[in-house]
């Protein structure tokens, strides 16, 4: 698997979404990804309200994409 070989190529300043069951890489892509790279999983095993964690997340998402320190005008 390539996975290390493949994160390594993701710029300074990005989010990641994991779309997946259960968010079974974040563990992985905790040690895998540089600093300053946010990662935000849509999905978590044993939440008591699925759709209230993926709420949060997508407020994450905006919160740290369009109003923090990752602008939109930085990744064009």
């Amino acid at each position: 698997m390539y996975f290390d070989e493949a994160s390594q190529q993701i710029p300074h300043n990005a989010i990641t979404i994991e779309i997946a069951p259960d968010g079974l890489l974040q563990a992985i892509l905790k040690r895998s990804l540089k600093g300053g790279i946010t990662n935000v999983t849509l999905t978590q095993r044993g939440h008591p309200d699925g759709t209230e964690f993926l709420l949060a997340a997508l407020g994450k998402y905006v919160s740290d994409f369009v109003y923090g320190d990752q602008n939109i005008r930085d990744c064009l």
